[in-house]
């Protein structure tokens, strides 16, 4: 006889047959403490697989099961004579990871060890031929066949063979037709799933952990009853907590949840038969928190109504029809309702459940609710290649919580979790940010302490340029007199406070302009003149009010008299090269916070050099130059792309202070030994571990500290200190700086948990005064009424850790897609980057005529013709087809731009 497989089991089957990771199988596991003789288990079994057709299943092909004729089974008993519970543990992971085969027959395996109770019975049954259904008719069936040795069993095969002609009746029906159609005409506006942060540190190895409740008698009743006073039913209850809590923990809050459902005809007879006849379908829902519990309840139900109505075309087959149209299609969050049989178990005494395991390894999480007697077993069957332990042990928890508080308590669950809930985050992001000092800075203005300084160090030498030096006294000089230039150009035009402009290029004249605005208490703003005339032109109508030089010559005077804020500093312009350059306004005690604090964690003095390798309209520069006027250290301006003087000079051997973007840092602290380096601060991008490592090899004394934040909140907000980099997968955004605060923030406003993705938010003495658009300012810098303050919104993605520290995981709107995907070009180069040959890489997405994408790697790496192959062979291993580059190029250095981030214009004219 051959039974046609439904459309899950063809899936189960090609997982099966592509799947070549270590780890669990796909199968049920169940053990049971039994009671009596294992002659007499045996032939209850014996007539069990008389009865049930599937028992003696096997694979015929991709399709289709033959039924074998009837197998006699021996039951291997091992020998424990110590009771040693380390034998049980062996076993039980020996078969609950067991991987069955396309060739293996027959699709389960029984084994007992004995124990003081008498025989601990392990049995393993693969999901291709039995359903949670299945499993509790198997248990109960068995039960009765020990209960009662005369008992002889039925012959299900017609039965068998009545479901099998169902299921293929509704694959053709109009309700199919409709509901495929449906799916295909909204196949792009389909809910993802919970963007949980999952762990992106997979492993060849995949376990299967479990987290489990259990809800007595008496508490049971009145859940039943509860479900009855709102007109519903326990799992719409139970569906609705669980949407709660993955609404808290997920990045978006519409998603969609895989629910599975046991596909049989009506009738008692056909709820016999073990067999895998469950199916599933997409709940698309979300959940409302300024809605009541009752409320949440009808709108899922609504929802549930509608994913029912199209439940004939199948999650797998939805699937399909997503990777057709290159969309990302995963659906690894699942709901599994296994409520059959709520009668008291009268045979526990001869044969008791004592542990069971249902693991998918489509599925990362799995909810699956069952009756175990008159009692609710609710649990979590989760992988943990994909989640921190700490995260679904806190999920769980506060599920829990909320079912047993919805049983304790009249009031509404909402307000109380909710409540509950924003006390234990304001707590959390107390502690966390109490890592960090509240200093009580004794500010002195720039002025003062330039006036200071040059008179403290007057022959020091502050400033090297192209290879001359500069003194304090000099520049201070050279200060001085375009300071009486301002004077004069102001009183001339009857200005008060202004804006000094000048074009970026690394001169003297750029140095001598901002010593004179800080002598003039003018605010100045560094114009990136590789802009374009035009969009010098924009920034300047931006400041309105300004004063231009070009190499120290007076090239243009606004005619606007706008009023400049007594405490602006600076104006510093980002997003220039992508559309209307965005302004912001920087007061002298946020970026003196900034720079006091690094200063002082760095014990940097008059004794120390810096290296500015910046371009002086990129915010980094401001610490070097800040830096140096308030402890007298010595600054060498290098062009990163004409640094030969700095060499040949031996200008590199003074330098004690390294500040750049990580590439920057790799390229130069790499290539050549700075005898002298004792300090790097890196930021402006991500940090890769690799590079942190190998600074660390290459200078072992040094104090290293990736640095980040947003040049809206004065340079940095937050540092981690790299010494540490051993004890982290990857490096953190890590703590705040002195007098700041980072938040995670979601989309309604409210603080995040431990690593639940969300809105990288800046509070505290570090952040701007807004931009130069009151309507930017109001969009970014916003009150939070959970917090009672202003914060900034970076638009950055992160989440706070469960070690206490911030990382940062990529952009919040905007996602790289590749042809529909959703990728992380950072996995793919973490993956390139472990190869031995392979120095340096970097992923990036090319677009083509056609409006299609390629996906490229480009690396840097020794001679080895093989190693484009070895990429692609590593990678297919731990990623997904569609994160392996298109195409691989050598190339023998990776290109920065002249802030140091990769040029990736540069890269796209190499193809």
């Amino acid at each position: 006889m051959h039974i046609k497989m439904t459309e899950l089991q063809k899936e189960y089957l090609m997982f099966k047959d592509n799947d070549s990771r270590e780890g669990v199988g796909t199968n049920h596991y169940i053990e049971f403490i039994y009671n009596g003789h294992i002659r007499d288990f045996e032939q209850a079994f014996e007539k069990l697989i008389e009865s049930q057709p599937m028992l003696n299943a096997r694979i015929f092909d991709n399709e289709n099961f033959i039924i074998e004729e009837v197998l006699k089974y021996k039951i291997p008993v091992h020998e424990n004579q110590h009771f040693d519970s380390s034998l049980v543990e062996l076993k039980r992971k020996e078969l609950s990871q067991k991987k069955y085969g396309m060739k293996d027959y027959p699709l389960f395996t029984i084994e007992a060890i004995e124990e003081k109770e008498g025989l601990r019975i392990f049995l393993s049954i693969d999901l291709l031929i039995t359903d949670g259904l299945g499993v509790s008719e198997l248990i109960q069936q068995l039960k009765m066949f020990l209960s009662n040795p005369i008992m002889s069993g039925n012959d299900y095969s017609n039965e068998l063979l009545h479901i099998q002609n169902f299921y293929q009746e509704t694959r053709s029906c109009e309700r199919y037709i409709e509901s495929k159609d449906y799916y295909i005409n909204n196949i792009e506006n389909i809910y993802p799933a919970p963007q949980i942060n999952y762990q992106t540190e997979q492993t060849m190895a995949i376990d299967f952990l479990r987290q489990e409740c259990s809800i007595k008698k008496d508490l049971y009743e009145l859940l039943k009853k509860k479900a009855d006073e709102l007109s519903t039913s326990v799992t719409s209850i139970l569906l609705t907590s669980y949407s709660l809590i993955l609404s808290k923990w997920s990045k978006e809050q519409n998603f969609s949840i895989n629910l599975y459902y046991s596909n049989r005809p009506e009738g008692k007879e056909y709820h016999k038969i073990i067999g895998n006849f469950t199916s599933s379908f997409l709940l698309q829902t979300s959940f409302d928190f300024d809605k009541s519990f009752k409320e949440n309840i009808q709108r899922l139900k609504l929802s549930l109504d509608q994913a029912s109505r199209y439940k004939y075309f199948e999650t797998t087959e939805v699937i399909r029809e997503m990777k057709k149209k290159s969309l990302s299609a995963i659906t690894p969050v699942s709901f599994t309702s296994l409520l059959f049989n709520e009668e008291a178990d009268l045979f526990d005494n001869v044969l008791k459940e004592d542990y069971c395991f249902s693991p998918n390894l489509e599925t990362y999480l799995d909810f699956q609710v069952k009756n175990i007697g008159e009692e609710l077993n609710i649990s979590w069957n989760y992988r943990s290649d994909m989640f921190d332990t700490t995260i679904i042990d806190t999920m769980f928890s506060e599920y829990c919580s909320l079912i047993f508080g919805f049983l304790n308590s009249t009031e509404d669950v909402i307000s109380n979790y909710t409540l509950s809930k924003k006390s234990e985050l304001i707590s959390k992001y107390e502690k966390y940010n109490s890592q960090t000092s509240k200093i009580d800075f004794k500010f002195n203005t720039l002025k003062q302490h330039l006036e200071k300084t040059a008179n403290k160090y007057p022959e020091k030498v502050f400033a090297t340029i192209n290879n001359t030096e500069y003194t304090f006294n000099q520049i201070f000089d050279l200060a001085q007199n375009k300071a009486e230039e301002i004077r004069r150009i102001k009183k001339e035009h009857k200005k008060n406070k202004v804006r000094i402009a000048f074009n970026g290029k690394k001169n003297i004249h750029s140095i001598v302009c901002i010593f004179a605005c800080i002598l003039t208490n003018d605010s100045f703003c560094v114009v990136n003149e590789s802009f374009g005339d035009e969009k010098t032109e924009e920034i300047l109508s931006s400041i309105q009010n300004y004063i231009y030089f070009k190499n120290g010559e007076l090239t243009k005077i606004s005619d606007i008299n706008v009023h400049i804020d007594k405490e602006e500093a600076y104006v510093i312009h980002t997003s220039g090269t992508t559309g209307q350059p965005k302004g912001i306004i920087i007061t002298e005690k946020a970026a003196l916070n900034t720079v006091y604090d690094i200063l002082e964690k760095f014990n940097i003095t008059q004794k120390d050099t810096v290296m500015n390798i910046s371009n002086l309209y990129f915010d980094l520069s401001i610490f070097d130059i800040f830096g140096s006027i308030i402890c007298g250290m010595s600054v060498v301006f290098v062009e990163a792309y004409d640094s030969t003087w700095f060499f040949e000079n031996d200008y590199h051997n003074k330098i004690s202070i390294w500040n750049s973007t990580p590439a920057l840092a790799k390229e130069f602290l790499l290539k050549y030994k700075f005898e002298n380096l004792r300090g790097i601060l890196v930021s402006g991008d991500f940090v890769p571990k690799k590079t942190v490592e190998e600074l660390f090899c290459s200078y072992d004394r040094i104090q290293l500290y990736a640095l980040g934040g947003a040049t809206e909140a004065s340079i940095w907000s937050n540092y981690y200190d790299c010494s540490s980099y051993q004890n982290v997968s990857t490096i953190p955004y890590g703590v705040p700086l002195a007098n700041q605060e980072l938040y995670i923030i979601d989309s309604k406003g409210d603080l995040c948990d431990f690593r639940v993705l969300g809105e990288i938010c800046i509070a505290g003495k570090g952040l701007a005064k807004g931009y130069l658009s009151e309507k930017q300012t109001n969009d970014s810098f916003v009150w939070n009424e959970e917090l009672k303050e202003i914060i900034y919104k970076t638009g950055d993605l992160g989440y706070l850790g469960t070690d206490n520290l911030i990382y940062i995981v990529g952009r919040v709107t905007s996602e790289i897609k590749h042809n529909g995907y959703r990728i992380d070009l950072r996995e793919i180069e973490k993956y390139i980057n472990r190869q031995a040959d392979v120095s340096n890489s970097v992923a990036f997405i090319e677009k083509m005529q056609t409006g299609r994408t390629r996906l490229i790697s480009a690396i840097v790496c020794k001679d080895n013709p093989d190693i484009k192959r070895q990429i692609r062979s590593e990678l297919s291993k731990k990623l997904p087809l569609y994160m392996i580059p298109n195409r691989i190029i050598s190339i023998p250095e990776i290109p920065l731009t002249k802030n140091g981030k990769v040029d990736i214009k540069s890269l796209c004219s190499m193809l």
